[in-house]
């Protein structure tokens, strides 16, 4: 937090340099409470399965703006939602706490506690009455390193013939957690079930926006995200075969000469755009692209097309989404899941696990998912929602935790979610 304070006390200097102004403050709050079930007994995005949940996708948020004068102001936001440890169900934490000062119309400069500006609904993405589907594809919005950073951004916009152009530059640092979710664990070393490993990541970058006057958006994204291992844990990609007996062999990523890393660099591209077509038709897209820099072939490839249209209150939708990494983390979690080696092998059981461990542990993905749902509309700041997903896993689990002894290949999930979003 030391960058909050520094940042907050070089902004706070100009408000007490001029004559005194009346502060004004405005408090607001949003919220969703939802329920998911799925045909599948064990669980996709860590909590829907058959027997249902709340805990996917309900939140509750209190904001605080603060208006000191025409330039300043400062905003405070909080929430409430499902946690990512599991010791812990409910996470309250501060998601935004930043000042802001806009010198003119076209400049705007922030510093503090903010969110990464990776995708459309980066900001609002905990807001469900900004949007009428019931849940932002997890193919893009759960593939983002970190969400909020600390640090600063700088805003520029250009006013061409009632069109806007706006660049946004940022620099931070934040920290999350890795999930695996082991099928098996290994005997004696890990315990099967969720596992999280802390990282701290710097993220900066440059985001260049296009509104049209029509509300049409286009969007274009670099970032570069530098995540860090801390408490001594290391990534390792390269693994080495091993030979016991003649004729048997399995996979280690720890033999001498592997290369491992504390700290890898990810640069990352997006797109996006929402587009309004005829009749009260929306057209809606993005795209994302990530690799590992150090490491050929580590990628991620995700996105999705959201087709919506508006009927009074009603709007029905449809989307259509994707997730896909590189052959080299896919071939990897194949070769890992697929070898074995006959139990006369000393500590065969070790072995096999510790392979399986590996493979769960590869952070691979390969799916697609149908959604059609509708959304109606109480008021602008209230609605119900309902949708049904089918998601189709490839040759590895990604979103899902593999049962034990099994896996979840090639399967179909069936997914229904209804919510009710609220903001005051």
């Amino acid at each position: 937090m030391r960058y909050l304070a520094l940042f907050c006390s070089i902004l706070m200097a100009p408000l007490f340099a001029g004559r005194a102004e009346a502060v004004e403050f405005l408090f607001s709050g949003y919220g969703t409470v939802s329920y998911s079930v799925s045909d599948r007994p064990y669980a996709y995005q860590r909590f829907i399965d058959d027997h249902g949940t709340i805990l996917s996708d309900t939140i509750l948020g209190m904001q605080l703006d603060t208006r000191f004068n025409n330039h300043f102001s400062a905003t405070l936001q909080g929430r409430v939602a499902p946690a990512i440890d599991p010791e812990e169900h409910w996470d309250p934490k501060i998601s935004w706490a930043f000042l802001s000062w806009k010198p003119t119309d076209n400049w705007l400069l922030r510093a503090g506690k903010m969110r990464v500006p990776l995708y459309l609904n980066a900001e609002n993405k905990d807001v469900g009455v900004t949007f009428d589907v019931v849940r932002l594809p997890g193919e893009i919005y759960g593939l983002a390193p970190t969400s909020d950073f600390v640090g600063a951004s700088i805003n520029k916009t250009w006013s061409v013939n009632d069109d806007d152009w706006i660049l946004d530059a940022y620099w931070g640092r934040g920290d999350t957690d890795i999930r695996v979710y082991l099928r098996d664990g290994v005997p004696g070393t890990l315990a099967a079930g969720e596992h999280y490993s802390p990282l701290e990541i710097e993220m900066r970058g440059m985001v260049l926006t296009y509104h049209r006057k029509r509300n049409d958006t286009y969007r274009v994204g670099f970032h570069l995200a530098t995540p860090r291992a801390i408490h001594g844990n290391t990534w390792s990609y390269d693994l080495a075969l091993v030979s016991p007996l003649p004729g048997v062999s399995y996979y280690t990523d720890t033999a001498p000469g592997i290369q491992t890393y504390d700290q890898i660099t990810m640069p990352i591209f997006s797109l996006g755009t929402s587009i309004n077509l005829f009749d009260d038709y929306t057209l809606s897209a993005e795209y994302f692209h990530s690799q590992v820099q150090e490491v050929g072939g580590i990628t991620h490839d995700g996105g999705y097309v959201t087709l919506q249209k508006r009927i009074d209150k009603w709007t029905p939708y449809v989307t259509f989404a994707g997730l896909h990494s590189g052959s080299r983390l896919i071939d990897r979690y194949r070769m890992l899941s697929e070898s074995s080696v006959p139990n006369l092998v000393p500590g065969a059981a070790l072995i096999n696990a510790s392979q399986r461990a590996l493979a769960d542990s590869a952070a691979a993905f390969d799916q697609t998912s149908w959604t059609t749902g509708i959304t109606y509309a109480f008021s602008p700041i209230s609605k119900v929602k309902g949708e049904w997903t089918n998601v189709r896993t490839g040759n590895v689990h990604g979103f899902v935790d593999a049962p034990s002894g099994g896996s979840a290949l090639n399967q179909n999930l069936n997914i229904l979610t209804f919510s009710y979003s609220f903001a005051f």
